[in-house]
Parts: structure tokens; sequence; C-alpha cells
């Protein structure tokens, strides 16, 4: 950290969220850019995980070139009101890229997320777990105020530094966007990732036993941590040998993200944010009718 506060990586673009819209997709495909460097998981170090410190932060971008645009992915970010101020002070005039999903069905992927690793009881419904966050990255209702989080960092950056992406047009026309997103941060647009046609969106479905669940989670996390870029090699090897067996008893049937099988709780959620999505909608410019007519 250099005295007047800024950081010595030249950080040019963040993905900064939001949970369980796509994400991981996007990354994966920045990844294969030539162009790009940015590591494949989420980094989250500016709010969540400052306690593992600058080393273990500079050591995610070890495998990086001069030559390489630099970036991360970092989906707690952007509810946090912090980080758009944090961000803007330490990487000057960086972009930032923003996937926006249907608040509610994003909201109950992150449910079964949480079921799935074991942070909440095994029968806890999803209505309790709106209304009772487990922690501000969880907070399922403020998360879903897109409107209000996108227009503080419209304020904080340069406007023109926050790309906005429709989770619905990556679905519908995933190589379009990416080569909006490309050009939109100055690398070859031409390129076209292996990843752009992977399936979307797609749960492991409930956690049979969550401590069990949460064990693996966090020895899965250790692991990565320590092993950087080299944990896609790793993770391969432990499937391999034996973690698909184990993954396959943790978790009952497959269920997609889609399956909002708590009505109630969806149309609870979705009356909480409807004045977020008709600001949205009009600030955006896009037909959002479906996600407020979605049950």
């Amino acid at each position: 950290m250099r005295s007047d506060g800024k950081i010595e990586l030249h950080m040019q673009f963040m993905l900064i969220g939001v949970p369980r819209s796509a994400t991981t997709w996007l990354t994966t495909c920045l990844n294969q850019h030539p162009e790009i460097f940015i590591p494949i998981h989420e980094l989250n170090y500016w709010n969540a995980n400052k306690s593992f410190g600058l080393d273990w932060y500079h050591k995610q971008f070890v495998d990086a070139t001069n030559s390489t645009l630099l970036g991360e992915n970092s989906s707690l970010y952007f509810a946090d009101p912090v980080m758009p101020y944090q961000i803007a002070k330490l990487f000057p005039g960086i972009k930032v890229i923003v996937l926006f999903r249907d608040p509610v069905q994003r909201a109950y992927s992150h449910y079964q997320l949480n079921l799935r690793n074991g942070k909440y009881p095994y029968k806890t419904d999803f209505l309790w777990a709106c209304k009772n966050p487990i922690s501000p990255w969880t907070d399922f209702v403020e998360i879903g105020r897109y409107y209000t989080h996108l227009i503080r960092w419209q304020k904080v950056l340069d406007g023109n530094n926050v790309k906005p992406i429709l989770y619905d047009d990556i679905v519908n026309k995933p190589e379009v966007v990416i080569q909006d997103i490309f050009e939109y941060l100055g690398v070859d647009k031409n390129f076209m990732p292996d990843a752009v046609n992977c399936r979307v969106g797609e749960g492991r479905g409930m956690s049979r036993y969550p401590r069990l669940a949460r064990g693996a989670r966090l020895i899965s996390n250790g692991l990565r941590q320590i092993s950087g870029k080299q944990w896609p090699a790793i993770k391969s090897s432990l499937l391999k040998g034996g973690m698909h067996y184990l993954r396959q008893t943790v978790y009952r049937n497959k269920i997609t993200d889609n399956e909002t099988n708590d009505q109630a709780a969806c149309r609870w959620l979705r009356e909480q944010l409807i004045d977020e999505i008709n600001s949205l909608e009009v600030l955006l410019e896009r037909d959002l009718s479906h996600w407020k007519n979605n049950s």
C-alpha cells in the first residue's frame, strides 16, 4: 500500500455481483480471454476477507503478466454501501460489471446454496430465510435493492465505468453479451471463449447433512485459498479420487435454481422489491415485467 492509500496492483475492472446471477459463467469466459487475467474464484477481499491479509490478495494475481488486463470477481461488493467509495479510492478509473437477475429467483437460488452448504438448519423455509438474514451477505431484501445500489455506484464512479448486464440476456444470447463486455473492457471482442455456451443456472440440490456439507465447503475453501491458481487442477484430482461420491451422498435430488416452490415467500419478497424493480426498469430502459409477474 502506498502512502496515499492506493494499492500497488493496477486493477482495471471488477465483477461486483450480484451473487447467483451467472458470475461464475462470466468469470470463466473472461479468464479464457488471452488479454485478461482474473482469478476464477471469488475474492471479496475488501469487505469479507480482509483478515486473509494483503499478501494473500496479491498471491491471487501472481500468474498475471504485464500485458494482461487485471480483474477481480467479488459478488459481495455490489450491495455493500461502503464499497463504491473504497474501490474508487483504491483503484481510480476502474470499470465495474454487475449482473442482474430476477431478484426473487436470485434469492431463492441463494437460499438453496446456503442450505447445501449447511448454513441453515435442514428444514429452514424460504420465507424465514428472507426475513432473518444470517449475515449482510445473505440479506435477500437488501441485495435485491438493485436500483438503490446501482445509483450509488454510478454516482461514485464515472457512470460510463459501470456496466449493467441482465441475466436473461446471458441465457438467451450469451455470445452477444460476451462480445459487448469484451468491447467495454477494450479487448478483442472477436475472441469467443469455449465456456460461452456452457449451461447457466443449474443447482446441485439440497443438503441431506447440513453439517457435513458445511465441513466439506470449509475444507474446499481452505484448499482453494492455499493453492490459488492451481485450485482447478487440485479440484479435478479430488473429484476423480472420490469427492464426487461424497457430493452425491451429501446432496439429495438435483433441483434447478428456478424451481421456486415456496410461492408465499416469493410473493412476499417481490412485494418488498417492486419499487426497486420499477425504478431499475426506467433507469435501464428495459422491460422487466416478467420480474414483476413471476409467482
